[in-house]
């Protein structure tokens, strides 16, 4: 505040609320200075509120990042118990969003995301080769996707700051969406279950927002009893645009359904459904397969889900289902060649010819089938294979307890 100053006259004592003491000083020291403060003063009261008048002769229409499911400026909370994928589901939606690509039919605000991880630091690098390798892109160094090293500090107003500066000069496109996973890890000394606490990291949330009217999301855990909602203060959904929670109908199962239980302005999207899938990624030091996890909206057999756990592609991979669709028996060359074609309607005839040998030899050089006159699997895959990669990326990264 101003306190004291001195003009020809005798020191002038101020006590007046910020711009009260700021008019009055730019007053007494320069006339040109008082006039700037006044345009800004105007400026200031302009846009502090806005008339019905304005509201009724605005463009009518919802902005959204994706459309039905995430308004831009908004604050919005994926939530769940234990193990529901929540940080795959973050990262297929932020990978959508920076690459300007439909999500689940729904057409998108392509933009940078920021994902801000306190969780998992490990897990993110397979999942963004996983997603990439899974869409079949080749992303230049420009795809504007960036995950911290660092985890965000809710309880920090200067670090949140100086977060905002570093992320407003890596950006090359506008930022449109902003991800904490999770909250809990982002907000040291902070009490989950005190109102007052989380208002602290709720308004750091606010300013993330704000900055570039970006769609910012909450990753958080379900109580103890699930059915009362995200843990901690009711505060939190109280404090939320949006609020999505998702579910395992089969803990053992791949399949995970997203349900909106809150969506402040506009009509709640029907429950989605979505399933996901082990994409192999290369091996280790021995042997071992290395993995993890994409989401998706479509549904896979067996043999379409362990095709891809075999990291197969193509023509190769609608051989080996092929086979696997017999129940892994043997099966004619010939039968086998010709299910195979059949499986390839959008193939010309010379096409598929050629492709289905190419195809054979894969299988045989990877020893996954073998057989001259018929051929029968060799390589044997668990019914539910837990790869220990993707175990660790499900248990130790942003869905742990």
């Amino acid at each position: 505040k101003w306190q004291t100053f001195s003009t020809d006259g005798p020191k002038a004592h101020i006590f007046l609320d910020p711009d009260q003491e700021l008019e009055q000083a730019a007053q007494l020291l320069d006339p040109v200075l008082a006039e700037i403060v006044e345009e800004r003063l105007e400026a200031k009261a302009v846009t502090a509120f806005e008339s019905a008048h304005t509201a009724y002769h605005s463009e009518t229409k919802y902005d959204w990042l994706i459309k039905g499911i995430v308004e831009r400026d908004t604050i919005s909370m994926l939530y769940g118990t234990y193990g529901t994928f929540k940080s795959f589901i973050m990262v297929d939606i932020g990978m959508h969003v920076a690459a300007g690509r439909p999500y689940l039919g729904r057409n998108t605000e392509q933009g940078s995301v920021f994902f801000l991880i306190g969780e998992g630091k490990n897990g993110i690098k397979r999942r963004i080769k996983a997603w990439f390798k899974y869409m079949d892109i080749k992303p230049d160094q420009d795809f504007p996707f960036y995950y911290s090293t660092i985890p965000a500090n809710l309880n920090d107003e200067k670090k949140m700051a100086e977060l905002l500066e570093i992320m407003d000069r890596i950006a090359k496109v506008k930022p449109e969406m902003l991800v904490i996973d999770t909250l809990h890890k982002s907000m040291p000394g902070l009490n989950e279950n005190s109102a007052e606490d989380m208002a602290i990291a709720i308004n750091e949330v606010e300013k993330l927002k704000q900055r570039h009217r970006s769609s910012c999301w909450i990753v958080h855990h379900s109580g103890k009893d699930s059915s009362k909602g995200a843990r901690g203060s009711s505060s939190i959904p109280g404090a939320m645009d949006n609020s999505y929670e998702a579910t395992r109908p089969d803990k053992d199962g791949y399949q995970v359904i997203l349900k909106c239980d809150k969506i402040k302005d506009g009509r709640k999207p029907e429950d989605i459904e979505l399933e996901a899938v082990e994409i192999t990624l290369g091996e280790d030091e021995d042997g071992d397969p290395v993995t993890s996890l994409v989401m998706t909206s479509e549904v896979f057999t067996p043999a379409q889900r362990y095709s891809r756990q075999l990291g197969l592609e193509g023509v190769a991979a609608i051989a080996y289902e092929v086979i696997f669709e017999a129940d892994r028996q043997e099966i004619e060359y010939e039968k086998w060649r010709s299910s195979i074609g059949e499986s390839m309607p959008d193939r010309k005839p010379d096409a598929a010819r050629k492709a289905i040998p190419r195809a054979k030899d894969v299988l045989f050089d990877r020893d996954i089938i073998m057989g001259e006159k018929s051929v029968t699997v060799v390589q044997k895959i668990d019914l539910f294979p837990r790869c220990d990669v993707t175990v660790t990326d499900v248990v130790t990264d942003s869905d742990s307890p």
